[in-house]
């Protein structure tokens, strides 16, 4: 197995992207539902720490299925305001770790 555990913080006063709209809020479950389906998506947790500091992990049976699936929403124009917002926002990256397991 491989996972990545994320540590995402954001400015104070801002809102998480899914907070925004109800929209906004759809297109994180269809982006949950994409993930899903991804070739060897085992798992995801995100963990509210506060306000502005949020833990996600991400876990598939293989680095290689993880990267593929990085990939394919990346290239998702669907999921563009997602990525987009994440940077307007200043929703930073602090810590990220990764994990193979057997």
């Amino acid at each position: 197995m491989f996972k990545v555990k994320r540590t995402y913080i954001k400015k104070s006063g801002t809102k998480w992207f899914s907070q925004v709209s109800v929209e906004n809020a759809e297109l994180q479950i269809q982006r949950e539902t994409w993930l899903s389906e991804q070739p060897g998506f085992l798992n995801e947790t995100t963990l509210f720490i506060s306000e502005n500091k949020v833990v996600n992990e991400k876990t598939f049976d293989t680095q290689e299925n993880y990267q593929a699936a990085m990939m394919k929403f990346n290239e998702n124009s669907d999921f563009a305001p997602m990525l987009q917002y994440g940077t307007t926002v200043n929703q930073n990256i602090i810590e990220e770790e990764y994990v193979f397991c057997d």
